[in-house]
């Protein structure tokens, strides 16, 4: 059970509830399978991160319905495939070693925010502590 003294906004009842609701009217989660059900190459690493991101804002126990957990499943699903894919050159060029390392550096950031749903669902087997990525500081300031 939770603390009484728990202030989070997420475990209030009538929060809890007006969220569902706003889950319902929105048909979020069927926007978002639809979205993962896009070919291979579909969806680029930054829309990626966008869904990804959605799901680590929004996917706590709380707040997301529990009968809806099958699209959490999916983003982090996808996600993991859309790590593992080489990165392309929109000119269909080998990339610079500048591309190169503007690509890993946001694909660290997305290693990190696949990791933090990851935890948030109980998926995941690392046991050491995680640095938030380093390009959500300014959503927190």
């Amino acid at each position: 059970m939770k603390e009484l003294n728990d202030l989070s906004p997420w475990v209030h009842p009538k929060a809890q509830n007006w969220f569902y609701a706003l889950f319902r009217k929105t048909n979020i989660a069927m926007v978002l399978d639809d979205e993962l059900q896009k070919p291979e190459g579909a969806i680029s690493l930054d829309r990626m991160r966008m869904i990804l991101a959605f799901g680590i804002l929004l996917g706590r126990d709380e707040m997301w319905p529990e009968n809806e957990r099958a699209t959490l499943k999916a983003i982090l699903r996808r996600a993991r495939q859309i790590a593992k894919l080489t990165p392309k050159s929109k000119l269909g060029k080998p990339l610079t070693m500048a591309e190169h390392q503007a690509y890993n550096y946001k694909l660290e950031e997305f290693k990190r925010e696949i990791e933090l749903l990851s935890r948030r669902l109980g998926m995941s087997n690392r046991q050491t502590a995680i640095d938030p990525p380093v390009s959500w500081q300014p959503f927190w300031e």
